[in-house]
């Protein structure tokens, strides 16, 4: 059966924004390790929750309590307007039996050799808050994506829009783990990457 997004009924945050965070796919088919999400970018190998905040000059949010219960993160996004969504809802033709390492490795180039993909309407949710957006931003570097494949190609049509409409946008260092960066850095490419409009 079809591998949905973990978060499925959260990809289209419901308070007005001032800045979207990308991804690309959290599925929720759980991971025999244990290290699964809560909420977006949960796991305990992503500091998600460290980087963003401070990129704000705000406190880290990154602790085992947040990660078990993520109401304080939903507080904190609800609080600064700030969106999180994924660029795949769902994997229809993949199979638990047959594709759950493919799926579950959180190798993204894994995930493009699907066929029948359905994509988040993130085009939607940055026309629905055009008045007040300040930036989108995907989170991982732009050159890391397979030109042809279909994460880099709907972040172009991401970056077209967004420079139809005048918003700005950018490719951030992807917060996760396995990228060995300090925290201390990945901040401050994250502070200049982000268009602070406090």
């Amino acid at each position: 059966m079809p591998c949905n997004h973990r978060f499925q009924a959260n990809l289209y945050p419901e308070h007005k924004l001032k800045y979207l965070f990308v991804g690309t796919f959290n599925p929720e088919w759980d991971n025999p390790n244990g290290n699964n999400a809560n909420w977006f970018y949960g796991r305990r190998t992503n500091s998600f929750w460290n980087i963003m905040p401070r990129a704000f000059d705000h406190p880290s949010l990154n602790n085992p309590e947040n990660r078990l219960n993520p109401e304080p993160w939903k507080q904190y996004c609800y609080e600064n307007s700030i969106g999180l969504t994924d660029m795949i809802e769902t994997i229809l033709d993949a199979n638990e039996q047959e594709h759950q390492n493919q799926i579950i490795n959180f190798l993204d180039d894994q995930l493009e050799n699907f066929n029948d993909i359905q994509l988040t309407d993130i085009i939607n949710i940055i026309k629905e808050n055009s008045a007040t957006l300040c930036g989108v931003y995907l989170t991982r570097y732009c050159h890391t994506l397979n030109e042809n494949g279909i994460f880099n190609q709907r972040w172009l049509e991401i970056e077209n829009l967004c420079n139809q409409i005048g918003i700005h946008h950018s490719c951030l260092v992807t917060p996760s783990n396995g990228y060995m960066m300090p925290r201390d850095e990945k901040v401050e490419l994250w502070q200049n990457g982000i268009n602070n409009c406090e």
